[in-house]
């Protein structure tokens, strides 16, 4: 990405959280096909803190990016969230609101990467309950003058509205069981239940993601955990390794995989890890063909095979 300061005459910032500044220019491929490669924005941001200055221009993010912050700043303003994220599937920008007290009091962790393989700055800032509206405001404002496009129908269509992808946090989170059930039908709810609560007490080796729509509806879902034992086809030890994958079929070819996989991909690079595995049946081939789509590469194939062993009388 460039790196001359392109912030000094974009006029006023579209978000503006602290000591950071975000200005979308618009879409970076409007005339494309694919709604996924449709979202992607021009965008600059620059953030500043004393004796730092730091910037990146370029296509880092997208708009579903922006309109799950929002929603997510607005939950987080609810009460209904204890955090809100802006995590791009690109490294250049990262934002983690966090709520520090019960009086409306948060903190701002910002990380900006122009270059992740040798460049990577963090600053901090205090922010209150108030300042929420405002930037969810300015997310509906982004996606809302964005370019419109034909759906095919001949009746306009907005740039793909995407899911917010939220983690789970309780083992009631709505549609968490629902989408559990969808997986793996042969299991009671009793036994999703009792397998949710062991996930969410192993935050530092699980993880849980749910797709909601625009009216908080649950969409999709992934679980994903961090193997330690030998995965096939994988060349590192621990890696991620997503353990389910669904979207509700109403709501698929829409993106809502991808940015699931995503949200998992960002939760194993702050960890460390350098590879994502999954599995998935030889013989069902439109799992296989998404999971190609998403990015995945067919590393081996494997048969299994057992004997049951008699007792002597």
């Amino acid at each position: 990405m460039p790196r001359r300061d392109q912030s000094q005459h974009l006029g006023e910032p579209d978000l503006k959280l602290g000591g950071l500044q975000l200005w979308v220019h618009g879409l970076e491929n409007p005339g494309a096909e694919d709604p996924s490669d449709l979202d992607w924005l021009r965008a600059t941001v620059r953030c500043d803190a004393e004796g730092a200055s730091v910037h990146v221009h370029g296509a880092f993010l997208t708009a579903a990016d922006i309109s799950g912050f929002g929603r997510r700043c607005r939950a987080l303003h609810d009460g209904m969230l204890a955090t809100a994220t802006l995590e791009p599937y690109e490294p250049a920008l990262r934002i983690d609101l966090r709520r520090v007290d019960r009086l409306g009091h948060f903190v701002a962790q910002v990380d900006i990467t122009p270059d992740h393989l040798a460049q990577s700055h963090r600053f901090e800032f205090e922010l209150d309950q108030t300042d929420l509206p405002g930037l969810a405001r300015g997310c509906s404002a982004i996606v809302a003058r964005l370019p419109r496009r034909d759906s095919g129908d001949g009746k306009p269509a907005c740039v793909s509205e995407p899911a917010s992808i939220v983690p789970c946090v309780d083992v009631d989170q709505p549609g968490w069981l629902q989408l559990r059930r969808m997986l793996w039908p042969q299991d009671t709810a009793e036994a999703h239940r009792a397998e949710m609560a062991t996930l969410l007490a192993r935050p530092e080796s699980r993880c849980q993601f749910v797709a909601c729509d625009g009216e908080g509806r649950a969409i999709g879902l992934v679980e994903a955990s961090i193997r330690t034992d030998f995965v096939n086809g994988t060349t590192t030890s621990p890696v991620a390794f997503v353990e389910g994958l669904i979207v509700a079929t109403e709501f698929r070819r829409r993106g809502h995989a991808r940015a699931l996989v995503a949200a998992v991909e960002g939760w194993a690079r702050r960890r460390g890890l350098t590879e994502l595995a999954l599995d998935a049946l030889l013989g069902d081939k439109a799992s296989l063909d998404v999971h190609r789509a998403l990015g995945f590469e067919e590393t081996e194939r494997v048969v299994y095979f057992r004997k049951g062993l008699a007792h002597e009388p």
